[in-house]
């Protein structure tokens, strides 16, 4: 369960703040022994809101530090890094998304350092971005999802969720979840994805971008820190607002034609004047929300 990732959705807590540490301390104990992870760090929400990626990965620095600052004086760091699982959403930006994954493992496993801990491995959790997918071009994200799906793995996830094309689109089609099951088959049993254990190690324009997205990032992280850390960056609304900033910034790059979206701005098929825009998921309190893109 991701307790504080619950906060940053949805702007209340659980049951109360002051609650937090022995709320997650009973969750972790009654999972202890169990084959489970007791806790999960998601930051794909922060991803579809237009967070850059140097941002997605410090703020998911900042909430798995959260969690280890609020966790460590009652259990081991080892083991608490065994118990949790990261969940990223990965974009279109092929090479730098395989760069997202590898640069947050680097990362993550100083923090664990730091605390002391000697298991410096974490599982993470993908799932394929819906951002920039289309609504009226629904066909064309099977591509876009084959094309994350890609980074995902070359990036070294150990799990992935591939979103039906038709997500965002509000014509459901009856084969859309058979297609994308059959894109991680194709993806393992035809193009042998499974063989090779890091197939990205060792390319100098990955390395690099790694290295370059790794000091991005943490200096990101470093300023959450500043800024009291992930729960008291979201309260002074700090997170919310250099995301949406950032939003905003990716918006404008689409609606001037300087991000090309094949078949809805570019190659269209239609007259449509299509827009990227904001669309508030639900009213939070204190209007500490996350709002998320859509094309529409």
């Amino acid at each position: 369960f991701d307790y504080l990732g619950n906060y940053a959705r949805k702007g209340t807590w659980l049951t109360s703040k002051e609650q937090i540490k022995s709320d997650l301390i009973n969750t972790f104990e009654a999972a202890k022994e169990a084959d489970i992870k007791t806790i999960c760090a998601s930051n794909s929400y922060f991803q579809k809101s237009g967070a850059t990626v140097s941002q997605q990965i410090g703020i998911a620095l900042a909430q798995g530090t959260e969690y280890l600052n609020l966790l460590t004086p009652h259990f081991e760091v080892d083991e608490l890094s065994k118990k949790m699982q990261f969940e990223i959403a990965i974009g279109n930006n092929y090479f730098l998304e395989i760069a997202k994954l590898r640069t947050f493992r680097m990362l993550w496993a100083k923090v664990l350092i730091a605390f002391g801990g000697t298991e410096t491995t974490t599982t993470v959790n993908t799932s394929t971005s819906t951002l920039f997918w289309s609504d009226k071009q629904s066909n064309n994200n099977m591509l876009r999802a084959t094309s994350q799906a890609m980074s995902a793995i070359l990036g070294g996830c150990d799990m992935l969720t591939i979103s039906t094309f038709d997500t965002v689109s509000d014509k459901k089609e009856t084969y859309s979840e058979r297609i994308a099951a059959n894109v991680q088959l194709i993806l393992k049993e035809e193009s042998y994805f499974d063989k090779v254990v890091d197939p990205a190690n060792g390319s100098y324009f990955i390395e690099n971008l790694t290295e370059e997205l790794a000091e991005k990032s943490w200096s990101v992280f470093q300023e959450i820190e500043k800024k009291g850390g992930y729960i008291d960056g979201l309260e002074s609304n700090y997170i919310q607002e250099k995301v949406f900033e950032s939003g905003e910034k990716l918006m404008e790059l689409y609606n001037q034609g300087k991000t090309t979206l094949v078949g809805v701005n570019k190659y269209e098929t239609d007259d449509r004047v299509v827009s990227m825009k904001r669309e508030i998921e639900q009213k939070m309190v204190d209007n500490k929300t996350l709002s998320f893109l859509h094309i529409k």
